[in-house]
């Protein structure tokens, strides 16, 4: 540690920091005896607890365990690494009571784990508990303490010996004759619990939250766990259960009428106010000026009167006029029953019409600050059927902080002073395209782009459906999508465009005409998951409705009114993996693939719809669409990489840990890995196996997450590891890493 520190000094700015914090460090963290020095000389009532050790466990993971204790250590890394115990401590060199001593103790710091033996007795027999729970009615749990440095500090071991685990011989369902014998069938093949697996309480428990939620949907709307009691047998010294379940079936109830109220969002309801209609035995009661189409209340009630009562029809309705994001609540409530049925109603809050929404981005795309403000105008409810209608505007404007001149193709040309964009969108939407979940939507869009050594205009039309199977996956449909596009390249001689076109450069910028599917999945509105998985994969296609038509067919360009079109498919997967490693750590990885190519008449493709790398959410090593295509040389990179490729993998690794929290929101920090780039398919810089590890960018770097209402302020310092750009001895880069050399980006939530 002081020889590091030693060679700090020689590295000049910054290094006297750094030595400092190292010190720091090495005081308080470097080995537990130098943080209870103190305390070893007068022995405290309660030692500080070292380390909790377990091992013997299989069935059980060590996690389970030690959340079920009281009795834990400090968050520890590398075996003897505390530093919020550090802080703790650090905190106690200021005065009781005041804002430093609270933020470094209470905001960022742990207090030292002290070891109680009362509450240690308690965790053992909660242990116990926990494996009896688990169908392991025999395990031991035998403790070993071992004192040191005088009695400051404790090491806990502890050895479980699981035993043999009870195993369900027999499972009955007592009290179901009065459903008919297909429903019995079916309620037993669906059960939690199987012959031969291991009795535990936790799937017990689940078993009878199944049953409950079955009856609830075939008409027994009462039934609750309360109806349903659960009886063990156990045999063969523990070694085998035989399960009952006995279940009291409360009355049988159908739907009677319902009724839909929808409430004034701004004063009480008044009978001045009401518009009642009632169709479909469905009665919708209105107390608002605002118009409501009834019809659309009532095609999104799942159920009907004279239905058998279910619970699952209750949550779909709740779910679908949630959909029509008109309302703020949605909520059922039972109101009588009478003769056999439930009579409900559903009370709808409604959202204001009129939304006016201010925003203010920034990032550091170009390596400078980006500000882009942003005012947008909703209107939830147009016609009264739920239909939106959008108007936004929004603009971004950079000054060029760096160098204003770059080298391309030999040659220097100047830049752009000012980057900026300005987009202006209106965007009108429709529920109910053929199904509850749907929706269509119009979009016509303008945008105006100014990025060295580009100058982009634009004109969007999209006719697109958006299709929500379930919770976990959206599906996107472009019916149709129209965009004009003018791209110039004004700060280019003639030679450099010449060579732009060698490149694959298309001399002219047309038309696209574009059919598009998208599949999202994200199972992270599933509560119990172990794992967060997302998947998105899009493909598109331009050209082909009017090719097929006719509109191409003969000789020369391929053309629509005499307006020339692009002929070009785009296919982009991205996967993403989140698994938990510990309770405050996550690894996390990413992979994108993504490949576009022009077919038919065409021979290259649009600028717009290539693929770029480097930036916050790509190669974080690289400023913002900075890198590639393959080992393109650096001298040119910076002007080739803004005009993107057809080709792009990429992979991120990230190790992320939870380690404090801000404004009430989880934050930490994390190291991460990216790799990748963009290449061409053909000529130089394509694509080759025989080549693709060597052009394979690297970076690492580590990142700071500080948790928000609005998600996590993302601040990343990557360090370049490989850069292709580079003549090939001089490629690998950790040999010239300085303490300010990195690249540093930020964003709002995570890279991926």
């Amino acid at each position: 540690m002081l020889a590091f520190v030693a060679f700090l000094r020689k590295r000049g700015k910054g290094a006297l920091a750094i030595e400092l914090v190292l010190l720091f460090l090495f005081v308080w963290w470097h080995r537990p005896q130098v943080l209870w020095a103190q305390a070893a000389a007068s022995p405290p009532l309660r030692p500080y607890i070292d380390r909790v050790i377990i091992t013997g466990n299989t069935a059980l993971k060590e996690k389970e365990l030690i959340a079920e204790m009281r009795t834990r250590e400090n968050t520890i890394y590398f075996s003897f690494f505390r530093p919020w115990v550090g802080l703790y401590q650090f905190g106690k060199i200021f005065p009781d009571s005041s804002s430093l001593r609270n933020f470094f103790q209470l905001t960022l710091g742990e207090a030292p784990a002290e070891f109680d033996s009362l509450v240690f007795q308690d965790d053992l027999a909660r242990l116990k508990e926990l494996y009896a729970a688990n169908g392991y009615l025999s395990a031991l749990v035998e403790p070993k303490l071992t004192y040191l440095d005088n009695g400051a500090s404790v090491r806990i071991e502890l050895q479980i010996t699981e035993g043999e685990p009870t195993r369900i011989q027999s499972l009955k369902y007592v009290g179901l004759d009065e459903l008919d014998v297909a429903t019995q069938q079916e309620l037993k093949q669906e059960s939690v619990l199987q012959l031969g697996a291991v009795y535990n309480i936790r799937d017990m428990l689940r078993e009878r939250l199944r049953i409950v939620a079955f009856l609830q949907d075939r008409g027994y709307a009462f039934i609750s766990t309360d109806s349903i009691r659960a009886e063990v047998r156990l045999s063969s010294g523990n070694r085998h259960a035989d399960i009952t379940f006995f279940v009291r079936l409360p009355e049988r109830l159908y739907f009677g009428e319902i009724t839909a109220v929808v409430h004034n969002p701004v004063k009480p309801d008044t009978a001045s106010d009401l518009r009642r209609t009632v169709s479909d035995g469905i009665q919708v009661d209105v107390y608002s000026e605002q118009y409501i189409e009834p019809y659309l209340i009532r095609r999104s009630v799942a159920y009907r009167p004279m239905q058998l009562s279910s619970l699952s029809a209750k949550r779909e309705t709740i779910r679908q006029l949630g959909l029509l994001g008109i309302f703020e609540s949605v909520s059922i409530r039972d109101d009588s029953v009478r003769e056999g049925r439930l009579y409900t109603t559903i009370d709808l809050q409604l959202l204001p019409r009129h939304q006016i929404k201010p925003e203010l981005r920034i990032d550091n795309r170009n390596n400078a600050p980006n500000f882009s403000p942003a005012l947008s105008y909703l209107n939830r409810n147009l016609f009264g059927g739920a239909e939106s209608f959008t108007l936004a505007v929004s603009g971004g404007l950079q000054p060029n902080l760096g160098a204003r001149t770059q080298i391309f193709a030999g040659e220097e040309i100047a830049l752009d002073p000012i980057v900026y964009n300005f987009d202006t969108r209106i965007e009108y939407s429709v529920p109910y395209f053929f199904s509850p979940r749907n929706r269509l939507v119009a979009l016509l869009q303008y945008s105006n782009l100014q990025d060295a050594p580009r100058r982009q205009q634009s004109v969007l039309f999209r006719f697109r459906s958006q299709i929500f199977p379930n919770d976990f996956q959206q599906i996107t449909l472009d019916f149709l999508e129209i965009e004009f596009v003018d791209i110039r390249l004004p700060n280019l001689t003639e030679a450099q465009l010449e060579d732009l076109f060698n490149r694959g450069v298309p001399r002219t910028f047309p038309r696209n005409i574009s059919n598009r599917i998208d599949f999202f999945f994200s199972n992270l509105p599933e509560v119990r998951r172990t794992i967060d998985a997302r998947f998105n994969t899009t493909f598109e296609i331009s050209g082909a409705l009017p090719y097929l038509f006719g509109a191409g067919f003969g000789e020369g360009e391929a053309q629509i009114l005499g307006l020339r079109y692009n002929q070009f498919m785009r296919i982009s997967v991205l996967s993403s993996i989140g698994i938990p490693i510990t309770g405050n750590s996550q690894l996390a990885f990413k992979v994108f693939a993504g490949y576009l190519f022009p077919y038919a008449k065409s021979t290259s493709t649009p600028l717009e719809r290539r693929f770029y790398a480097g930036g916050p959410n790509s190669l974080r090593g690289w400023g913002f669409n900075l890198l590639g295509p393959g080992n393109n040389p650096a001298d040119s990179a910076l002007a080739v990489s803004r005009l993107g490729s057809d080709i792009k993998l990429e992979f991120s690794l990230e190790q992320r840990w939870s380690l404090f929290r801000t404004f009430g929101y989880s934050s930490g920090i994390v190291i991460f890995l990216d790799a990748g780039n963009i290449w061409a398919r053909q000529g130089e810089n394509a694509l080759s196996l025989s080549t693709f590890l060597e052009q394979v960018a690297l970076n690492t770097g580590l990142g700071l997450r500080f948790g928000t209402p609005i998600g996590p302020l993302r601040l990343d310092f990557a360090y370049r590891i490989y850069d292709p750009s580079l003549p090939p001895a001089a490629r690998w880069q950790i040999q010239k890493w300085q303490l300010g050399s990195f690249q540093f980006n930020f964003g709002i939530g995570e890279a991926f």
